[in-house]
């Protein structure tokens, strides 16, 4: 019986080492923690913008450790046709406690007379709170421009799986003149629009019901119109997933009607 007894401690001893030596392993630290951008490329579309300056969000990921404190990350223009201070501001850079995602929080000042699009480069570098992410995920595109341009990418991800896998800014249009403006705002997720106010969630009842009243529209104008179909600017890509950056796609040797690329669901 004090064999077995002798066994059997043992045995317990070498569980309770091996499951410390696992919690070790699986204990997280904040200063591992890192951030990520979203989405590689962030376009914003000021069509018809009036106002001295806008202010917009740029989203970006937390790697790791959640805390119950505010902490910044660091970030820094590179690349960039805009001039820091003057063109636009970085007004805060920040993962709210308890929060998985965070933004940037910019201030873009009206486009100067005579140009018509602003680019930069936005970078994740490591600070007291953040080590350095993934270098292909720590550097994301930024541009904004009174033409239409493809969406941020929480908005843009709705376009594409309900709407059409391709881009153009003809798309856009017809999608603003049908819907609004406010399609510009709708995204399929709930994270996205509680985390950001100036972003709606949409129940998917509603998207596969606007997609197919779109399509609908699309093809009944094609009908009344069947010598000049709504085509695709020249613009015009197309995208194997969602994530893969504007710029990216695919571009066809011809382009593409309106109503041949879009979603059938």
């Amino acid at each position: 019986m004090k064999k077995y007894l002798n066994i059997a401690i043992v045995a317990l001893t070498v569980l309770c080492l091996t499951s410390c030596e696992k919690d070790d392993i699986k204990t997280f630290r904040p200063e591992d923690s890192a951030v990520v951008f979203i989405g590689r490329t962030n376009t914003y579309s000021f069509k018809g913008m009036t106002e001295d300056f806008r202010d917009i969000d740029v989203a970006v990921n937390l790697v790791g450790y959640c805390a119950d404190y505010d902490r910044e990350f660091a970030v820094e223009a590179i690349d960039s046709t805009a001039v820091l201070g003057r063109d636009f501001t970085i007004l805060s850079s920040v993962i709210k406690a308890g929060a998985v995602r965070g933004f940037v929080k910019l201030r873009v000042n009206h486009l100067p007379q005579g140009v018509e699009r602003q680019d930069m480069k936005l970078k994740i570098v490591p600070n007291e709170y953040f080590r350095a992410g993934p270098p292909k995920y720590s550097v994301a595109d930024i541009a904004w421009s009174e033409e239409y341009t493809r969406p941020q990418p929480d908005v843009w991800r709705g376009w594409y799986l309900y709407f059409c896998h391709g881009y153009s800014k003809e798309l856009h249009r017809l999608m603003v003149s049908y819907f609004g403006e406010e399609i510009e705002t709708f995204v399929d997720r709930q994270t996205p629009a509680k985390e950001n106010p100036a972003l709606t969630y949409k129940l998917p009842t509603w998207w596969y019901s606007a997609t197919r009243e779109f399509r609908e529209w699309v093809r009944k104008t094609d009908a009344a119109n069947p010598s000049n179909p709504l085509r695709h600017s020249d613009d015009y890509e197309s995208y194997r997933n969602y994530s893969t950056a504007r710029g990216e796609g695919e571009k066809p040797d011809i382009i593409p009607t309106i109503y041949e690329t879009l979603n059938v669901l």
